[in-house]
């Protein structure tokens, strides 16, 4: 299973920015684990899960700008 996680930081100067962690899980003799490296036959999955976050970011940036026009 493909995961990526995103979380929202903001820079000393008060800017927001997004970061994005991809790791896939595996179960080995009833324990969760993760890795960082994907297979040949992964790689179009993770392309896809790439672009997912990307457009996930882009829609929370976009929903920040819009409040902050209303609340200025």
């Amino acid at each position: 299973m493909l995961t990526a996680t995103i979380w929202r930081n903001q820079s000393q100067d008060g800017n927001a920015f997004y970061n994005v962690r991809i790791v896939r899980s595996y179960l080995k003799e009833d324990t969760w684990r993760e890795a960082s490296s994907f297979s040949g036959s992964e790689l179009l999955r993770l392309s896809r899960l790439s672009q997912a976050a990307y457009d996930a970011i882009a829609r929370h940036r976009k929903a920040e700008r819009q409040a902050q026009k209303e609340a200025a």
